[in-house]
């Protein structure tokens, strides 16, 4: 399920290059909240929504970085430079994801929303915080050019998804219980824009309860019979599966 990064002339070939990074799993219980929230427009106007956690020791702190993994949530919105999002922890400690005036982005989108006011659910996509992010905060990324042109009708950029930066440092958390109600805060700051927050997910490391923690990461097989493709403008497949050669005489979206 990849962006639309680039957009191709009909009648001629593109190469497409997959590239694969296994993912570990785990029998530690998923801390999500899978409940859509509609972020309306609203100026100062801040949005809730929470997880109970209660499958850590009832005693146990955050006393480490290294504990709290990431932060995740999946959504859109037609205006970045809108946005605060908090992280508050049980004890009330609230940490900025993301800080309104001084992240920056301004027009640049999250996921691929429709804009103009409209209510209409857009397509959102994964962003995630971690004490070891590999990128900037959002506002550094938008002014690297770590974002993609989308399809609207307005001429408009969305930030690529990836694991970025908190705006504040994830390490004040330290102290924190892990159980209890976590709270993630997003607040508009301008009217005429709004978004969908879908979905979003703590992933702590700590003693769980009565559980014990199994990890497991999948192999893949580097030759053909580990991958493949599929889609109509498909016109030849290296042998080792890991890139094709496609070419459409159609105008619109090709399906891989």
């Amino acid at each position: 399920n990849l962006p639309n990064l680039n957009a191709i002339c009909t009648g001629g070939d593109s190469l497409l290059v997959a590239e694969y990074a296994p993912q570990s799993i785990s029998n530690i219980p998923l801390n999500i909240n899978p409940d859509t929230l509609f972020l309306a427009d609203g100026a100062g106007f801040s949005f809730t929504s929470s997880i109970l956690i209660e499958n850590f020791d009832d005693s146990e702190t955050i006393t480490s970085c290294d504990q709290f993994n990431s932060i995740l949530v999946n959504m859109e919105h037609s205006y970045m430079g809108d946005l605060n999002i908090a992280l508050e922890c049980p004890s009330g400690i609230q940490v900025n994801l993301v800080t309104h005036g001084i992240n920056g982005g301004g027009a640049t989108y999250l996921g691929l929303p429709f804009d103009f006011e409209s209510s209409e659910v857009g397509t959102g996509w994964d962003y995630s915080w971690s004490p070891d992010a590999e990128n900037g905060t959002w506002g550094e990324g938008v002014s690297a050019g770590n974002t993609i042109p989308t399809n609207n009708d307005w001429p408009s950029f969305s930030l690529i998804p990836g694991n970025y930066s908190s705006q504040d440092n994830l390490c004040n958390f330290i102290g924190c219980p892990f159980n209890g109600t976590w709270t993630l805060i997003i607040t508009d700051n301008f009217a005429s824009d709004n978004g969908y927050l879908f979905n979003w997910s703590v992933n702590l490391e700590g003693s769980l309860n009565g559980v014990t923690p199994i990890y497991y990461t999948p192999s893949i097989d580097a030759g053909i019979t580990g991958s493949y493709w599929s889609g109509e403008a498909i016109e030849t497949i290296t042998a080792d599966g890991d890139s094709i050669t496609i070419n459409t005489n159609l105008e619109g979206v090709a399906q891989l």
